[in-house]
């Protein structure tokens, strides 16, 4: 029997992350931990206890009452600032748990870029190098790298755009998409009301859609006329004629005989109670011949 599910409160959740950065701070800053413990928070300079080659030297680090690193910026007397941004938890770049935590910033985030997941970590943490972690993050983003995709795929043009033409770029898919070929809109003026505001967005989208859909008239649709395949009549199945019927493996490839045709639109056999694309027909009168031949040769 499966005893209850008590779920997690956010006290725990809280608890159970402090305790992941004690644990990092344990691996990269142990002397500096060891110092800070034995340190006397009542001095006014830099703490002597941490040496003038640690890194945290300069970022006059103290410990919490959880016992985790922070750093005392020079905003610690601003009351009206979060606790958290005055004074920074200190992490290292290089661990995987930092890793972890700015790749959830990310995705948080809605994929966003560099500025914004350093705006945000920056309310909490203290991390060195941290544009450079939040790139690496970046550039390892499946996702992104996937819109990054979308977007080089559907830019290529539909139609050719001369030099002398007066339109600024040349239809592509983005267009249908996003409205343009890189996806970027105009900036509205900007409006007391934002029923104005509203109305006019909307007006300049069907301008915008009303004269996608007229170059696609002109521009891409008469592209459409030139046939590609099929240019050149082949020789139709004909009743009495063998078959392969061409499903499954080909080694099993079952053989027929056209016994009815059924003539599309353009007089041309397509359906045999299957599609004409699952027969290949067996040229009979072809192996005949080499049969004789082979028996004459013999």
């Amino acid at each position: 029997v499966c005893a209850s599910v008590v779920p997690i409160e956010s006290d725990e959740y809280k608890r159970a992350e402090m305790l992941l950065f004690q644990m990092v701070q344990e691996e990269w800053y142990q002397r500096e931990l060891d110092a800070l413990k034995k340190g006397d928070k009542s001095k006014e300079a830099a703490y002597p206890e941490v040496r003038r080659t640690s890194p945290l030297y300069n970022l006059d680090p103290f410990l919490d009452e959880l016992g985790v690193i922070r750093m005392d910026d020079r905003t610690a007397k601003a009351a009206n600032i979060p606790f958290d941004a005055r004074f920074p938890i200190i992490l290292p770049a290089q661990h995987h748990i930092t890793t972890l935590m700015l790749k959830d910033y990310h995705d948080r985030y809605g994929h966003a870029k560099r500025k914004t997941v350093v705006n945000e970590v920056r309310q909490r943490f203290y991390i060195p190098i941290l544009r450079s972690a939040v790139d690496k993050v970046t550039k390892a983003c499946q996702r992104c790298k996937i819109r990054k995709l979308e977007s080089l795929i559907n830019s290529p043009p539909l139609t050719y755009m001369p030099h002398t033409s007066s339109e600024q770029e040349a239809l592509t898919p983005n267009h249908f998409l996003l409205g343009s070929s890189a996806g970027r809109k105009e900036k509205l003026r900007a409006t007391p009301k934002p029923v104005v505001a509203l109305r006019s967005s909307y007006q300049q989208a069907v301008v915008l859609a009303e004269a996608m859909w007229e170059r696609w008239l002109k521009e891409y649709v008469p592209t459409l006329n030139k046939r590609t395949k099929w240019v050149a009549r082949c020789e139709q199945l004909k009743v009495g004629d063998l078959v392969f019927i061409t499903e499954g493996p080909r080694k099993e490839w079952p053989r027929a005989i056209v016994e009815e045709i059924f003539p599309g639109s353009d007089a041309t056999g397509k359906i045999l109670k299957r599609p004409t694309e699952k027969l290949a027909m067996i040229n009979a009168e072809l192996d005949s011949e080499q049969q004789t031949h082979n028996t004459t040769a013999k």
